[in-house]
């Protein structure tokens, strides 16, 4: 399932709707009925379903797309923290590995 599909169909639960009929343009709370309660259970689901953490953005103009434009953003985060954490593991690795490599040399 898409990341789009993903967010209607958490959106589409949260506001008793099929998610076939939740549009990208509609408006969470003006056009799709989200009260206080929906839109903090829509946070909870999006962050447990993708593994992120999004800050509360959820206003009366906020859309579906903005919605996917958040949880996109922060999936990007994650995967360049990831990235990024991997390359530190890999520096680490090396140096440890050069640190090992030159005290055998003086060894012999």
């Amino acid at each position: 399932m898409s990341v789009m599909n993903s967010i209607k169909s958490i959106i589409a639960q949260k506001v008793y709707m099929n998610a076939d009929f939740v549009r990208d343009e509609y408006r969470i709370i003006d056009d799709l009925g989200a009260d206080s309660l929906s839109r903090a259970e829509i946070y909870m689901d999006l962050e447990k379903e993708f593994g992120i953490s999004l800050p509360e953005f959820i206003d009366s103009d906020t859309t579906v797309r903005d919605v996917y434009n958040h949880v996109q953003g922060a999936l990007d985060n994650k995967k360049q923290e990831s990235i990024f954490m991997s390359l530190k593991e890999y520096n680490r690795f090396r140096e440890k590995y050069a640190k090992n490599i030159k005290t055998k040399g003086e060894s012999k």
